[in-house]
């Protein structure tokens, strides 16, 4: 949290971590659509110039957007707490966020006092603070999440008009080009979140660097094809932990690099698999550990099953992450394994109705991990469970096959209610 102050065959792998990027960074481009909330949550008060309570009043502006009052007649002495729950809806991302201060003076009636101004600039979603401090009226910190969400993707353009059907017969629609569909998986969590969909792989691992310089660090990748090109999506939170991006790479540079990296104490946490024509590549997300791993791929489902159960008993390494692509026609699985107490579910090969009654009737299991495809016409699912470490699942929300605004919409909803984006798949359909 910041605080500103005032004033091939199956075989086990391991990978190599890319340098965080250093330098100048390149121009990012505009978001086709952003969108973002600053959720002030508590007010500490620090002093209070009152004999008892003294009566707060705080206003707030971000960015060019009018001042919006979020706190009004709040009374409380030094050393409390007071609730706040006020949430701005502001647009683009980075933002100067400035507030001001009043205290109420008057004896009889109301007389609000400025007792101070304080900025902070947010470059996106994550936690923060802001002191707030002025002579002889008291000072307070205010702590506030901050969500934000980019899609670098246009939307959709409306449909070509059908051609011109010859004399005596009739006109055919245009075919519908294939749109891009969001699968993202919500949970309740404290904390804010940067989400930034339709990147290219500079453009993203440089932005992965800013935001790592900003303590906000990378925790989930995604990977779609668009355009003949390959995006790439990330799922960003403030971790005071290190957060390595590397690839993309071949499978032979992928492995080569993972054994480096996982020699010493880090280890892959998430990772993408894709193909560009019949090349299979991938890119790999590490995170601090020391605990043992392994890492499958080029599986067939049913090898997988296998392998996983031989893990799970010969050696206690559990799926931590998995992928579902395709390469040379045939669906084939990759899975990163890692020690742990807690063995988990694995849904495989499951449409969407069967999916979601088997949520619906897990007590106890958490989702971890959502990966969706196409077998011949059916779009599939396929869903990692673990049980929680707390003992208790936390309440999960899918939303299932959504276009951009659909998602968007949906986005803002759940952040709204306190939940965060853990899991996101995007697809073509």
């Amino acid at each position: 949290m910041r605080t500103n102050a005032v004033g091939a065959l199956a075989r086990p792998f391991l990978l190599p971590l890319g340098l965080v990027v250093a330098g100048a960074l390149l121009a990012f481009p505009h978001a086709a659509r952003a969108e973002g909330r600053i959720t002030l949550t508590k007010m500490f008060v620090q002093t209070c110039e009152e004999m008892g309570d003294c009566e707060w009043r705080l206003t707030c502006r971000a960015g060019d957007q009018q001042e919006v009052e979020l706190v009004s007649g709040a009374s409380a002495r030094a050393g409390r707490t007071v609730d706040l729950k006020r949430g701005l809806d502001v647009g683009r991302f980075p933002l100067k966020l400035t507030c001001t201060l009043f205290e109420d003076d008057g004896f009889l009636g109301e007389s609000w006092e400025k007792a101070g101004e304080g900025s902070l600039d947010i470059p996106a979603g994550g936690d923060y603070r802001l002191q707030i401090r002025g002579p002889g009226q008291g000072a307070v910190r205010v702590q506030m999440i901050v969500d934000s969400l980019e899609i670098l993707v246009p939307p959709p353009a409306a449909p070509a008009p059908a051609a011109t059907p010859a004399r005596g017969r009739a006109a055919r629609p245009a075919r519908p080009e294939p749109q891009l569909r969001f699968l993202g998986v919500f949970t309740p969590r404290p904390e804010g979140q940067t989400v930034i969909v339709g990147q290219e792989w500079d453009s993203f691992r440089q932005k992965v660097a800013e935001l790592d310089g900003a303590g906000i660090k990378l925790i989930n990748i995604e990977s779609f094809p668009h355009g003949g090109k390959v995006l790439w999506a990330g799922l960003f939170r403030d971790l005071d932990d290190r957060s390595m991006l590397l690839g993309v790479s071949d499978w032979e540079a992928f492995v080569n690099d993972w054994k480096k990296v996982s020699s010493g104490t880090m280890r892959l946490e998430d990772f993408e698999v894709f193909t560009v024509g019949n090349d299979v590549k991938a890119a790999g997300l590490y995170r601090p550990g020391s605990d043992s791993f392994s890492l499958w791929v080029g599986q067939k489902q049913d090898d997988f099953k296998k392998k996983r159960d031989e893990l799970n008993y010969s050696k206690s390494l559990r799926v931590n992450d998995f992928e579902v692509y395709r390469a040379y026609d045939t669906t084939l699985y990759a899975g990163g394994f890692r020690s742990s107490a807690r063995t988990p579910e694995l849904w495989l090969g499951l449409e969407r109705g069967a999916l979601e009654t088997k949520l619906k009737g897990a007590k106890g299991l958490q989702l971890a991990d959502l990966e969706t495809y196409k077998e011949g016409d059916k779009r599939l699912y396929d869903a990692l469970m673990f049980q929680p470490e707390e003992g208790l699942a936390v309440p999960v929300e899918v939303v299932f096959e959504a276009d951009q605004a659909t998602f968007v919409r949906r986005w803002k909803e759940m952040t709204g209610k306190g939940y965060r984006l853990v899991e996101l798949e995007v697809y073509r359909e």
